[in-house]
């Protein structure tokens, strides 16, 4: 599914607990390593990006249609595609972190 990175799906890794820390806001349920960034998918609703080698907190992305948790993140393409446990589908832009669109099942 990833195009480039390591993808790791559970919160139980080592990075994942990492990420958890750092925040300590919101459990991570999603995590993915692409490029030289982290991307972890929150209980929340929310995703954070970290820099892959300082752990540096870079950003967090809020959607406003949906606070459900965000279960699953992957690349494909220039996009980081984000799925949350309510069923929307977020296309992310991977440079500018730019949401291009929401897809929802309601």
């Amino acid at each position: 599914l990833a195009e480039t990175g390591d993808e790791v799906s559970h919160a139980r890794t080592t990075p994942g607990r990492r990420v958890a820390q750092l925040l300590s806001v919101s459990p991570v349920r999603s995590l993915a390593v692409i490029d030289d960034k982290v991307w972890a998918g929150l209980d929340s609703g929310r995703i954070a990006v970290f820099d892959r080698h300082a752990w540096l907190h870079l950003r967090t992305l809020s959607f406003d249609s949906d606070t459900a948790a965000i279960v699953h993140v992957a690349a494909w393409r220039s996009v980081l595609v984000a799925v949350s446990a309510a069923g929307a589908i977020y296309l992310v832009d991977r440079r500018t972190l730019f949401t291009h669109s929401v897809l929802s099942a309601q």
